[in-house]
């Protein structure tokens, strides 16, 4: 589907109140923030929270996941950017998987200006079904992969 794109649904809201589609862009082909480079922009006309998307007992987001309809499709052609496919029910994942995103570096850090990326090995679910993610992770919504202690995951790549 390229009339969609996915974000995790604790972005559909600002400070508590509901972001509305005529207040968002999707920017397409950014790798630096700091420089002006080819990119594309595409409103988004309707914003779509999973209807049970909620914060657990422990403050852990359940089913964060949000679709931004956009009007126009976005243009595969031009290189700047790639779809992403998810895997079907069952369907089990390669043994690392890319993660990629401007976020902190570090835990007390600040956002990165340039895209970055890290690879992530894939765990089985019994691993994450154990210890103190066992009363977070579920199966069936999340799959299981990073570093328990050290090394680097999505969070700061």
């Amino acid at each position: 589907m390229d009339d969609r794109a996915l974000t995790f649904s604790y972005f559909s809201r600002d400070n508590g109140a509901r972001l509305k589609p005529e207040n968002l862009i999707i920017v397409v082909g950014m790798h630096d923030l700091t420089k002006i480079q080819p990119k594309d922009e595409y409103t988004v006309d309707r914003i779509i929270v999973h209807e049970n998307y909620k914060i657990g007992k422990k403050n852990e987001p359940i089913n964060d996941i949000t679709l931004l309809h956009i009007p126009k499709a976005i243009d595969f052609s031009s290189g700047l950017v790639n779809s992403v496919c998810l895997p079907a029910p069952g369907e089990r994942f390669v043994k690392n998987l890319d993660v990629s995103g401007w976020g902190k570096t570090l835990e007390s850090g600040v956002g990165s200006d340039v895209l970055q990326t890290v690879q992530v090995f894939v765990h089985g679910d019994a691993e994450c079904s154990k210890g103190n993610l066992k009363d977070v992770f579920r199966p069936h919504e999340m799959f299981c992969a990073g570093v328990r202690k050290g090394g680097k995951d999505s969070c700061e790549v």
